[in-house]
This record gives C-alpha cells, structure tokens and sequence, in this order.
C-alpha cells in the first residue's frame, strides 16, 4: 500500500475510533441533560455521529479494511 494511502486508513481508523467513543458518551447523555431541548440537541448528535461511523466504515471497506478488525467500543 502506498504511504499516503496508509496514512489515510490510519486516519480513518483514527477517527473511527474517535466516534465510537462518542458515541458511549451520547447514548446516555440525553438522560443525564436534565433539559428537555438539550437532550433533543443530543439525541440528534447521536444520530449524526452514527451516520458518520457509518461513512467512515464504507470509506475503510473501499480501502480492503475491515472495521472488525479495529477495537469497537459501545
């Protein structure tokens, strides 16, 4: 694999690290909100950020890089 190639699925899994890890956060976070609107506000991250787990797991499937292969957190 080229350099920058490499560099760039390390960084995609870098930042598929980086989401999954927000997401730990954002499912019970709208509980702990204690506000009606925030916890809106929340739960619509929450969608969000799934959508970008998703996007960035097609961007390591087109490189030939499973996400099972990295440590998943949720």
């Amino acid at each position: 694999m080229p350099r920058v190639k490499n560099e760039f699925v390390r960084f995609l899994r870098d930042m598929y690290s980086v989401e999954q890890q927000a997401m730990s956060q954002l499912v019970i976070a709208p509980i702990a909100a204690g506000d009606v609107r925030l916890a809106g506000d929340l739960r619509q991250h929450c969608r969000e950020t799934e959508g970008h787990l998703r996007r960035i797991r097609e961007r390591l499937e087109a490189h030939n890089t499973s996400v099972s292969a990295l440590r998943v957190q949720r």
